[in-house]
């Protein structure tokens, strides 16, 4: 069935609007066109996607124009041009804005005022397992349980208590009375982990190594020879809390 005349924008009142007639033409040949690269992409996606995400993603991406060699090699180019250019200025000095966020050996003493701070801290600056372990002492259980009340991300949790793992120094306390014995310390660092908000989700998210490395975690503060009976208790409320009872 044809289309009614009075419903065509290029006839109006019996006369042809040439210029709507135009710009119908051009949007039926476009429609054809991608129509037809889609059913042709559709035909081939559908014997070499591997999955239906893959499919949908080709035939989204049918009617794009391909790049060319030309295109490839300009571009390249403009980036050989762009490393280049950076390579020769690499040398020169930071600007002061930058070099005044530089925290000094002072600075990274001082426990982190929000959640912010410590993982930006945590992340650029600390580069060895002594030094963020130093940087957990500074913070303290009580201050890390108040700023990641909200939430944490898994990984940096996971790397907390692999710190931890591998700062175990039982016998540290015995040589400096005024620091805070290890067990106590690891022990007060998990229990404020585990006060994070959307807990149970963050343990969905570790994978077996990290979950080995909480494991292994208590495993050393169970070997403590000697625990107060309410560090037992909250040991126990902990392993199971973390899914290991």
């Amino acid at each position: 069935m044809t289309k009614k005349t009075s419903e065509l924008t290029s006839i109006e009142h019996g006369a042809f609007d040439t210029a709507a007639l135009q710009q119908e033409l051009a949007q039926a040949l476009e429609d054809d066109r991608v129509y037809k690269l889609t059913d042709d992409m559709k035909k081939r996606a559908i014997h070499t996607a591997a999955s239906y995400d893959e499919f949908k993603n080709l035939v989204a991406c049918a009617d794009l124009k391909p790049i060319s060699q030309r295109e490839l090699r300009d571009f390249s180019g403009a980036e050989r041009q762009t490393n280049i250019s950076f390579k020769k200025n690499k040398s020169r000095k930071k600007p002061a804005k930058e070099r005044r966020f530089q925290p000094t050996a002072a600075a990274l003493d001082e426990p982190p005022a929000t959640s912010v701070d410590f993982c930006r801290t945590w992340k650029r600056y600390l580069k060895t397992t002594d030094a963020k372990f130093r940087y957990l002492q500074v913070t303290t259980p009580e201050r890390i349980a108040d700023l990641f009340k909200p939430d944490i991300d898994s990984d940096l949790m996971a790397e907390i208590v692999e710190v931890l793992v591998a700062s175990w120094r039982p016998k540290a306390a015995d040589s400096n009375p005024e620091e805070q014995p290890q067990a106590a310390f690891a022990l007060s660092t998990m229990k404020a982990l585990s006060q994070t908000a959307r807990f149970s989700l963050i343990l969905d998210f570790f994978d077996d190594y990290q979950t080995d490395k909480v494991r292994e975690l208590f495993d050393l503060l169970e070997t403590m020879e000697y625990l107060p009976k309410e560090d037992e208790e909250v040991l126990a409320r902990l392993k199971e809390k973390f899914r290991l009872g």
